[in-house]
């Protein structure tokens, strides 16, 4: 499996080319047809057609229960229990599945993508971009601008092919004119339409910062700053704006004052609510000081900075994190030793 970018949901990390994947697509998109169309015989035959799926799961697993950390068929009927509104039985099935594979990225994508849609992650100060899953054949079609707004998204929006990372296959749409082309340019049969969060400060700039939570502390690991609405810290203008620099000099040696007390609560219940050991959360601010999420997982990285000398005011921030990071994983040995 390869690591996880999202921008606004956190749960996207599946291979593309998977069964594990097409077979999960395949769920939600007979879930959406089943919602979509109420009333129509015909429509409800995908309801039934995962009904059945779950039931054949079901049997097999009391014949012969799936051991360690080969969880495919639970992660699916999780999924699946989920797509049939069954989201207290899903919830718990995915719990289950992760107190034996607890690094298994499909079932922690996949239960992300659960408690979200169920408001288990909602948090005050926090906002979070609507995303759903389209056929890009109806995007890229006459419809495509009527089905965009018929569930109530506006432009600009973003849209995103599944599977991808560090930006690939994820643009931005400024109007209904350029939906269908922007849809055309992207692979995959479904596409993820994102609702846009602007980022961007008084001086247009757009924000990304980025903290770590290890052993429930949050640090400051970095902020990029760029001109473009996609940051990446390795394609921002960082090198190249001494200002830049020091704002990010000012995040990471004071946090609380460079964020404001609406966001730093906002961090802390994201931490409690996820409860991870190691994570990461990406994010910009609104206007008002609200948390704009781009994302939070376990999978990101520190990297530390090149020994150029304009990086040298983030070593410091760095080098806590990596100790911070040392010192949780020797005691959890210890804890592991004496259970």
């Amino acid at each position: 499996m390869r690591g996880c970018e999202s921008a606004g949901k956190w749960y996207d990390c599946k291979s593309p080319t998977s069964s594990l994947a097409r077979t999960v697509k395949r769920s939600k998109q007979n879930a959406a047809l089943s919602r979509g169309v109420a009333g129509s015989g015909r429509l409800w035959a995908p309801r039934l057609a995962q009904e059945s799926r779950l039931r054949q799961l079901e049997d097999s697993f009391a014949r012969h229960r799936v051991e360690g950390e080969a969880v495919e068929p639970e992660i699916e009927r999780a999924v699946l229990l989920g797509a049939l509104n069954r989201r207290a039985d899903a919830q718990q099935a995915f719990i289950d599945i992760l107190r034996r594979a607890p690094a298994n990225f499909s079932a922690l994508n996949e239960f992300g993508a659960l408690l979200t849609d169920m408001g288990a992650i909602d948090v005050a100060g926090v906002v979070t971009p609507r995303t759903i899953a389209m056929p890009r054949d109806l995007l890229a079609g006459a419809d495509g601008a009527s089905s965009i707004a018929d569930r109530q998204f506006t432009f600009p929006l973003l849209l995103r092919s599944p599977g991808y990372h560090t930006g690939r296959n994820f643009i931005l749409v400024a109007s209904a004119a350029e939906l269908a082309a922007a849809a055309v340019s992207l692979p995959g049969a479904d596409l993820l339409v994102i609702e846009y969060l602007d980022a961007r400060g008084k001086d247009g700039n757009a924000r990304k910062y980025r903290v770590m939570m290890i052993g429930g502390q949050i640090y400051p690991l970095h902020l990029a700053i760029s001109r473009q609405w996609k940051v990446h810290y390795f394609t921002s203008d960082m090198a190249d704006k001494p200002d830049h620099r020091l704002e990010e000099a000012s995040f990471l040696g004071d946090m609380p004052a460079a964020l404001g007390d609406k966001a730093i609560a906002a961090l802390e219940q994201i931490r409690d609510a996820l409860g991870l050991d190691y994570g990461g959360i990406d994010f910009g601010l609104g206007p008002d000081g609200d948390l704009l999420l781009f994302e939070a997982n376990a999978t990101m990285v520190i990297v530390p900075p090149n020994p150029d000398e304009r990086w040298a005011y983030r070593r410091a921030a760095i080098g806590k994190i990596l100790d911070a990071v040392v010192a949780m994983i020797v005691q959890k040995s210890a804890q592991a030793g004496r259970a």
